[in-house]
């Protein structure tokens, strides 16, 4: 399920390539240290820094709760 975008009004970003980057984070950092539940983090795509909330749920996909540019 994708969350809506409005959030990203105004940004030149869109959903996909946020909740991509979203993905790409999380999955590098839960390999990384074999961490799974929630995340909470930031992602900085083309100069615009998005922070997220998200988790991994129990079949190993990512559920990507909210996302919202810094400072808006």
């Amino acid at each position: 399920m994708r969350v809506s975008s409005r959030h990203l009004l105004g940004t030149g970003l869109n959903g996909a390539e946020v909740e991509k980057a979203i993905e790409q984070s999380i999955r590098s950092s839960a390999n990384a240290s074999s961490a799974t539940g929630n995340f909470w983090g930031r992602v900085n795509i083309r100069g615009q820094e998005i922070e997220y909330r998200a988790y991994i749920i129990k079949d190993g996909n990512i559920n990507i709760g909210t996302y919202y540019p810094v400072g808006q």
